[in-house]
């Protein structure tokens, strides 16, 4: 009987450990010029809740996987414009991007 209450128990808890993996997968323009950019984008997401991140400076686009039921894609473009980058849903505040290198310095579109 302890054996079949255990086998269950273990069976319960690795189905709902797999429940929980909600991981997403989304990509989306950034902008930015250089290596440089690249290390402050992706340092911005170097947290526990993102599992990959990979910013190409040739295409402009982030690939980011995250953990969707830890973060949002809404907190992800928010924590990329803190550090001065203006992504496709939102633009960085004249004081991030003002802070970031002057080779970083991109063109930006005007309001």
């Amino acid at each position: 009987m302890k054996t079949k209450l255990l086998l269950f128990l273990l069976a319960f808890i690795a189905l709902n450990g797999f429940a929980q993996s909600t991981l997403e997968v989304a990509s989306f323009k950034v902008n930015g010029v250089c290596e440089m950019c690249k290390k402050t984008i992706e340092n911005a997401l170097h947290i526990e809740s993102v599992k990959a991140v990979n910013w190409n400076p040739d295409t402009k686009i982030v690939k980011v996987k995250f953990d969707e039921s830890k973060i949002s894609l809404d907190s992800i473009h928010r924590r990329i414009v803190a550090v001065g980058y203006d992504t496709d849903k939102y633009s960085a505040t004249d004081t991030s991007y003002s802070s970031l290198h002057k080779c970083c310095k991109y063109e930006r579109k005007t309001k």
